[in-house]
């Protein structure tokens, strides 16, 4: 419980923090931090038998990231993310309970090209994006 706490916690000050700058331009520069909630799992090759399980490891993923507007509702946008992943898997062996878990931890820096759709008098504004991930 005190985990949980601790994540809607970050996140919610990451919320605050967020900022935007516009320096008397039409393209504006915005800036802040993301969070979020990682549940990681796996598939396992040969599948696993009876008495065995695997379950997903749940984890944080957060870090920063900036925005710069391109043109009207174009946008790049680049990240520096830290995430923890893995999976859990137990089971028995030989009579004895047995259980393992695998914690990969990452960093990630995807670029990504975004494009808001303009929404007249509206504060929602949808957007789609996509790019890679290094």
């Amino acid at each position: 419980m005190k985990g949980l706490l601790r994540v809607l916690t970050l996140a919610t000050g990451l919320c605050i923090f967020t900022q935007s700058v516009e320096a008397q331009s039409s393209k504006p520069i915005m800036f802040g931090f993301r969070g979020g909630l990682n549940l990681g799992n796996a598939s396992v090759s040969p599948a696993l038998g009876p008495g065995e399980s695997k379950s997903v490891r749940t984890a944080v993923v957060g870090g920063g990231y900036v925005e710069f507007g391109v043109a009207e509702g174009v946008f790049i946008t680049g990240e520096l993310l830290y995430a923890q992943m893995g999976f859990k898997l137990s089971g028995t062996i030989f009579g004895e309970s047995v259980s393992a878990t695998l914690k990969t931890d990452y960093i990630s820096v995807p670029v990504s090209l975004k494009y808001k759709f303009m929404t007249a008098e509206s504060k929602v504004r949808p957007y789609i994006f996509g790019g890679p991930s290094i």
